[in-house]
Formats: C-alpha cells, structure tokens, sequence
C-alpha cells in the first residue's frame, strides 16, 4: 500500500458501486518519541482535529504550549487541527509531564468551532480557568480543557478526587456544555448528580461542565464490583445515554429490556433524563466478556451501540448473527427506550476490540478499533499486512447491513483508536502506526521511530468510466486532473487523479475523455485505438496516443500533442500550443494568438483568430493563417502558405530548392 490509491486496479467496473471506499491520503502524526492518536473530529469546513499523547519533543507548532515537558517515557498529551488537505495548521501540548499518565483520549467541537479534549493526568499544576485547579491524588485524575478554534487555551480542569480517576469521551453541546465519563475509585468528588454515593470497587462516573468550566454535576454509576463508562451521547430530548462494562451484579440496572447480570463482565446502556435524574438502564451481552465501547445517537434519535463481546447467540436482525470466535465486534441499534431494533456481530476467529463510533450525515455507521485477520472486504484491505495485529474500519448502513470493512497498517503493529465524518461524508480514521511503509499522500510520509500517530481519510468512490457500443467515456471533476488510459493484458486501465479503474477492451474504439474545469493533464497511453479530449475550461495539457486522435483545448492556455496517428487538434479559446507530431494530422488554433507545429507528414494547420505562428515540420503542408497578423514556416519541404487577412510573414528555406511557396492574402 505505498501507492494508497492504486490499490483500485484490482476491481472490475462492476465491482465498483458507490459504496466503495478510496483511501484520499494517510498522513504519520508524531517524531522520534512514541506518538498515538486517540480520538478525531472534523468542523463544517473540513478541517480535522486529532487529540492524543506524545513524548516526541520539539512537533508542536501554533498551539498556546509548543514546550515539550515530559521525557523519554513519561509524555504529554497533544491536540492538533489539520487543512482540509490534511496539511497541519496548529499542534500544542498539554500537561505537565511529572507524570506517566497524559492522554487526551476524546475531543469535540461546540458551534463557535472552539475545541474541547478530555483524558487523564498524573501531572500536578497545569490547569488553568477552570473549577478545579488542583490536582486530586492518586494515579492521575480525568481533565477537561477548552482551546479556542486557534489554539489557545480558554480553560482546563482536573476531574475526580482524591485517588484513581480517568475520563473515556466527552460530549459537547452546540452551546459548550460538556458531559465526560470514566471511571474513579474516587470517593469525595460526586455532588449535583443522583448518586454522590460510591458504590464500591471501581465506579463509573458523568460529570457535567459549563462552557466557562464551572461544575454542573456529578454522579457516580455502579454497584458493588467494578464499573467503566467508556462512552456518552445525548438524545434530542437532552437524555445522556452511557455506555460501558460492568461486573456488579446488582444494584444500578433497572427499566431496561434485560436487567439479569450474565457473567464475567456486562456491557450496560444507562439513560439520565434531561432533569438529571436516573432513567432505564440494561445489559448488554450475555455468559462471557461484553463491554460497550462507545455510542452516538442517529438522525431519528435511536441509539448506535458498538463493542466488543465474547458471547454467542445474542444478536439478531444485522448482517452477521453467528459468532466467529475469539472475540467479535458488535454493533446494534436501540430505540430512546432501550428496545433493540437490531445487533450484529462482525470479525473473524481472532479478537476484534472496538474503540469508537461515528454516524454519517447520511445514516452510515463507521467503527473502528484493532485486530487481524481476513474477514474484511470491499475496502482497500482485506487481509491483515501482518505484525502483532492491524487496525480495522468498518462501516455498515443504518439497517446494519455490511458495506464495505478494512485493514490499515503495514507489516507491524497498528491500531485505530478514532473516528468521524467530515461535512462530505469523508470518514476520518486515527490511530497509531509501527510500521514504515504504508502511509503515504498526506503532509508526513516518513516515519518518526517508536511509534507514530496518523490520520486517514477515505471518501465513497464514484465510478467515473462507462462502457457503451464500445466507446468508454470518462468524466474529470471541475478540479485539477491527471488522467490517463491505457491498454495491457486485454484490460483498459484509466486513471483519474490516482484511482484506476480497470474495464475489458474486448470490442473497445474509442476513448472520449471529458476533463471539465480545471487545469488538467490528460495522457493517452499504449495501444489505445482511438480518442477524444476534450479538456474544457483552464490550462490543460493532452497528450494523444498511437490511434487517430481528436484532441481539443476548451477555454485556457493549453498545450496539445497529437500523437502518432492521423489527429485533429484544435486550440479552441486561449493562446495554445498545438502539436501534431507523427501522421497526417489537422491543426487549428481557432481564437488567440496560438503556436501550430504540424510535426512529420503531410499536415493541414489553420491559425484562425489571433496572431498566430505556423510550423509545417512535414513535406506537403498547407498552412492557413486566418486573422491576424501571422507568421507560416513551411521548414524544408513543398509547403503551401496561405497568409489569408492580416499583415503575415512567410519564412523559407533558401537552400531547399525543392521548396514551392505560394503566398495567397
């Protein structure tokens, strides 16, 4: 996979359908020290923003912290917003670095495209503006902080208490309120929530903030054993819905669809209703290891669940509802009540471990997470590229159906830890990386060492060739293009801006490729029979091939090349380069003052409009000025030179006594 996109000449036109993932660019995020991505997002204009951890000194740029204060094995978290274009615009640390423990592990947007990451710190003294500035105890302690749409810091807290607090996600409202989860074995920190009682063991804990970072709430979620939130989502209605895994066998499920413990560990769903009071919760998963990852709410307000299970028989109504050993992913869907509208299961007979969730403007479900195998396909990798394990994306439709599922990675270890769709429906996939050779087409193709963070995005692909009474027809963008086609082994292979698409050439013609707006740069390659461009508006380039070519310029300074062959290439609008190169070929500059060279043989060349200058090259040219004060060269050979209006200029070669000149104005 050093070539992202190239992967594509693999799959017949048929196979093509709009589902199709094209893998735009990969990018490593990081330096020399180990760097993971954790968690992605994406504004309406299509930036992407990245939150993780570091101990890569001296990559940050732009942010409000570019100092780099931990060492070789304790780190900083980092956040970072990336172009459209994946190029990077600001990076900036966070934390203090006394600790091991620095992770941003979620980040979100509020409406005013301000910047919220939340994770865990065992860092004393780095927050700033926010509730509580003073580090709890223990392990490390959850925080908060809000970065302005530049990058700097508004306000940060620590979250929890006096021992072991972290925080898993975050949600913001359009208005800056911000909700985390996690887990404590924090006792002393819960008050404003319906249960400031811990419950035992480990608990999971919501904790609401205003925009500025004053307390709103908190409420521990639990009962006696050991109990992580890993996920919230709010509903229309302003209902949190949590997600996680429990051990407790008792004591906090109630109002759901399955309130019995099954074993090991449970995944759970729990709703707090707008007033923050408790509302249904339930179980998920059944008689081995369950735990629910993340969840988002859908366009009609039911809820998207994903995670990772090691029970057979439970899902129903999805694509997949046999398990395949070793520990599956899954997906489901439940209404605002905690009904199951349907489940599935995903993987192979290896381990999944789902990480995070996103919805599409357009209903698509994409998850991603860790693992191998071959179970993937229609994605640009099927089968694991092997090392420890590869990360996985999948993504499924509303109805949780199979669309299309892949590895990222090389020959190491890799894993995805985030994702999101931007405002086109790109989906944006983050993780880390230890290997060297599969990034490529985004603003870092090298390798830093230990481990790198990166991003990747991958957009649906449209098929951009048909096939019809043997001519195939190929439609550019209104961006700049690079196209080519070209014929080997019985199969047409056409290219547009890295993404080959590969037809049968059986009864083949003719080739008609429309480039549209833009400056573009068409090639036609090999064996090709015959072709025409048209490369519309802009300063295009096109090249014909061995066939009889019809090339024309559009709108533009455009370069034409006829090729071998007997070719007509027109100018059309712009001051062009018109070449006809071998065969008997026709030129014309139509308007603007245009260069013509009409290469070997016998060529015909009318300048048109404009001052033009015409080169014959061949023996037996006719050359015809048109408008404008123009200049013919007719070289060493029988040319004819017609001068028509305008003041024209006839050059000759006197040593040439075959040459036969007859000026005609």
């Amino acid at each position: 996979m050093a070539t992202n996109r190239a992967v594509f000449e693999q799959l017949e036109t048929r196979q093509l359908m709009a589902a199709t993932p094209v893998l735009d660019y990969s990018s490593y995020f990081g330096a020399a020290g180990s760097d993971t991505v954790l968690a992605v997002a994406s504004d309406s204009a299509g930036n992407t923003y990245v939150a993780g951890s570091t101990t890569s000194s001296a990559f940050a740029v732009g942010g409000f912290d570019t100092t780099y204060s931990g060492g070789s094995f304790s780190g900083d978290a980092i956040v970072a917003k990336f172009a459209p274009d994946g190029k990077p615009i600001w990076s900036t640390y966070l934390g203090n670095g006394f600790g091991l423990l620095e992770e941003a592990n979620s980040i979100a947007l509020d409406n005013d495209g301000n910047v919220y990451v939340a994770g865990q710190s065992s860092s004393t003294g780095w927050t700033a503006g926010g509730y509580d500035v003073s580090y709890g105890g223990g392990a490390a302690d959850g925080f908060v902080a809000k970065l302005s749409n530049a990058g700097q810091l508004a306000w940060s807290t620590y979250v929890g208490g006096s021992k072991d607090d972290q925080v898993f996600d975050l949600h913001v409202t359009g208005k800056g309120v911000v909700t985390v989860v996690g887990e404590t074995r924090s006792s002393d920190f819960a008050s404003g929530g319906f249960d400031s009682v811990a419950n035992g063991g480990t608990d999971a804990f919501v904790t609401r903030l205003s925009t500025k970072g004053a307390h709103l709430s908190t409420s521990f979620i639990g009962g006696a054993g050991e109990d992580r939130a890993h996920g919230v989502a709010m509903g229309f209605d302003g209902s949190l819905f949590v997600v996680g895994e429990t051990t407790s066998t008792s004591g906090f499920i109630a109002g759901g669809a399955d309130t019995a413990y099954g074993a090991f560990i449970d995944g759970f769903v729990l709703q707090i209703k707008p007033d923050g009071t408790k509302g249904w919760s339930t179980y998920l998963g059944g008689n081995e290891f369950d735990i629910a990852s993340a969840v988002r709410v859908a366009s009609d307000g039911q809820l998207i669940v994903a995670g990772s299970t090691g029970t057979s028989g439970w899902t129903s109504g999805g694509f997949d509802t046999s398990y395949n050993g070793g520990g599956d992913g899954f997906v489901m869907r439940m209404t605002p009540a905690g009904q199951t509208v349907w489940s599935t299961y995903f993987g192979g007979n290896g381990s999944e471990d789902i990480k995070a969730l996103a919805i599409s403007s357009d209903g698509a479900i994409a998850v991603v997470g860790g693992g191998g195998g071959s179970w993937a396909s229609g994605g640009p990798l099927t089968t694991s590229a092997g090392g420890v394990g590869d990360g996985f994306a999948l993504q499924l439709t509303s109805a949780g159906q199979h669309k299309w599922s892949t590895f990222t990675g090389g020959s190491q270890t890799d894993y995805n830890y985030g994702v999101a769709f931007d405002s086109q429906n790109r989906m944006l996939v983050a993780g880390f990386t230890s290997s060297t050779a599969w990034v490529g087409g985004g603003a870092d193709s090298t390798y830093g060492g230990n481990t790198d963070g990166f991003v990747a995005r991958y957009s649906a692909f449209e098929p951009f060739v048909t096939m019809s009474n043997g001519i195939a027809t190929v439609q550019g963008t209104e961006s700049n293009d690079a196209i080519s086609a070209s014929i080997k082994t019985g199969k047409l292979f056409v290219s547009r801006n890295g993404v080959t698409q590969k037809l049968s050439s059986s009864g083949l013609t003719r080739v008609e490729i429309f480039a549209n707006g833009g400056n573009d740069n068409v090639l036609i390659g090999a064996l090709v029979p015959s072709s025409y461009i048209n490369g519309g508006a802009g300063n295009d380039t096109l090249q014909g091939g061995d066939g009889n070519d019809s090339l024309t310029g559009g709108a533009g300074k455009d370069s034409l090349f006829g090729g071998n062959g007997d070719d007509r290439v027109a100018g059309s609008a712009g001051h062009d380069r018109v070449f006809g190169e071998a065969g008997n070929d026709r030129l014309y500059g139509d308007a603007g003052n245009d260069f013509l060279d009409g290469g070997g043989n016998a060529d015909r060349l009318w300048g048109g409009d404009g001052d033009d200058v015409l080169a014959g090259g061949g023996s037996l040219d006719r050359m015809y000025g048109g408008l404008g004060n123009d200049t013919l060269d007719g070289g060493k050979s029988a040319d004819y030179l017609f001068g028509e209006d305008g003041t024209d200029t006839a050059l000759t070669d006197a040593t040439d006594i075959r040459e036969t000149i007859e000026i005609l104005q």
